[in-house]
């Protein structure tokens, strides 16, 4: 009898340890789920973010697709429509330009006497006044130019 009141006891011991245990392990599992939660909902809150960020360059980049689109068709329009002069031309005029832009961007400080934004604006001046109607006159200026004979100097 005093051997079963023992292994009742110990059993009633190994009982309490393990409701003990498991509570404990309620608890956890309880804060385990607070935790996702809220893990949950930073994650959920980040992929919103994202999502909206995801949209918003996907419409730009729409946006610049169909602007390129655009400027392809019209410089194919011009190369139809314009001789090949005018275009060398203004080809050449633009690498005249771009390089000009090109020190402005390297050389700022070397520069005296002109703020920088009159300098960009005087670019944008000399590309918005190119009168592309007059290179037409002036390529037949040249060629005839090119035909007329020569004085010899010698």
């Amino acid at each position: 009898m005093e051997q079963m009141a023992k292994q009742l006891e110990a059993s009633e011991e190994q009982k309490l340890q393990f409701q003990k245990r498991l509570e404990d392990l309620e608890v956890e599992l309880s804060e385990l789920k607070n935790s996702s939660k809220l893990g949950n909902r930073n994650l959920e809150l980040k992929l919103k973010h994202y999502c909206r960020i995801i949209g918003e360059l996907k419409s730009r980049l729409d946006r610049q697709v169909s602007e390129n689109e655009e400027l392809r068709s019209r410089k194919e329009f011009l190369e139809k429509h314009l001789p090949q002069e005018v275009i060398y031309q203004v080809k050449g005029q633009l690498i005249g330009i771009t390089r000009r832009a090109g020190l402005f961007e390297i050389l700022p400080g070397l520069i005296s006497g002109q703020p920088i934004p009159a300098l960009a604006e005087k670019l944008l001046a000399d590309i918005q006044n190119i009168d592309y109607r007059s290179f037409q006159q002036q390529v037949a200026n040249n060629e005839s130019e090119i035909f007329q004979p020569k004085d010899d100097v010698s």
